[in-house]
């Protein structure tokens, strides 16, 4: 995650990284040991899903009294 308007150079980095250690086999089998699904998305990608489940997860937390502890 980054600030609004953060240039897109600088998110590729640590994007392409985190998706070429998803693609490492070790670190695929250590991820699924602990049974974790990785899901890997490029910066782009992940910004529209973060988009898209905002509203869903905003309204179940309004909904669900969740509050947060000072």
């Amino acid at each position: 995650m980054a600030s609004a308007g953060t240039p897109p150079v600088v998110l590729s980095t640590p994007s392409d990284a985190a998706l070429k250690a998803l693609a490492a086999p070790e670190v695929r089998r250590q991820l699924e040991a602990l049974q974790l699904e990785p899901m890997p998305l490029a910066a782009e990608a992940f910004g529209a899903l973060m988009r898209s489940e905002a509203p869903f997860w905003a309204d179940f937390v309004r909904r669900s009294g969740i509050r947060l502890e000072p």
